[in-house]
């Protein structure tokens, strides 16, 4: 009996933080970041990843100036803001403008091996770090000579709204955790673990 007490405690404490989890309180969708990604912050960065494919696009079959243009209007009309970096990790205003303003983790991409996109959550913005490759399209304007084949760089940083997470996914998961628990709760309650070991012990008188 006092493991059954035992295993319902723990149910009971179980189900009452997963109860909870279901509104409002913390931990936020920024502090369990680290452990689990939100389908919120996973659609924020395809929306990264299209501007900078457009970026790219724009660039190269059009005017260079148009690419900054559809950059500056990307912070001007949906507040996100968009740095372009050179293959040095300098800072490209505008077109044949460079400015010498680091970024660790920009720096940090374009000497690694195998850089590949970073996303994460700073001072209440959400950031993401997307490298170019070099494309047979990208010979004519750019000679990298990393070996990494990197010839640019795209820093994004834009507000989030947590209570996305809330409004949906969060309230989801935990109610389906919640029942799950609410289950074994019930299973442990009608348990009757000294029957069970009573009736072994008769068996063999």
């Amino acid at each position: 009996m006092y493991l059954k007490r035992f295993i319902l405690v723990i149910l009971i404490m179980l189900w009452g933080v997963s109860f909870v989890q279901i509104f409002s309180v913390p931990p936020y969708a920024r502090d369990v970041y680290p452990v689990y990604k939100s389908g919120y912050f996973v659609e924020l960065e395809r929306q990264m990843g299209v501007i900078a494919d457009s970026f790219l696009s724009i660039k190269t079959m059009s005017r260079a100036a148009y690419g900054w243009i559809f950059l500056d209007d990307m912070g001007t009309h949906h507040n996100i803001r968009v740095r372009v970096y050179d293959s040095d990790g300098l800072l490209v205003p505008v077109p044949g403008v460079k400015k010498d303003v680091p970024d660790e983790k920009v720096l940090g991409i374009l000497h690694s091996a195998h850089p590949r996109p970073s996303f994460f959550i700073e001072g209440g913005s959400y950031h993401g770090i997307i490298p170019f490759k070099k494309q047979d399209r990208c010979v004519f304007c750019h000679n990298s000579s990393a070996s990494n084949d990197v010839i640019g760089i795209l820093a994004f940083s834009r507000k989030y709204d947590g209570h996305v997470y809330y409004s949906s996914e969060r309230v989801l998961i935990f109610i389906l955790i919640t029942l799950g628990i609410t289950c074994l709760i019930f299973i442990a309650g009608r348990w009757q673990p000294g029957i069970k070991v009573k009736e072994l012990f008769d068996k063999y008188d």
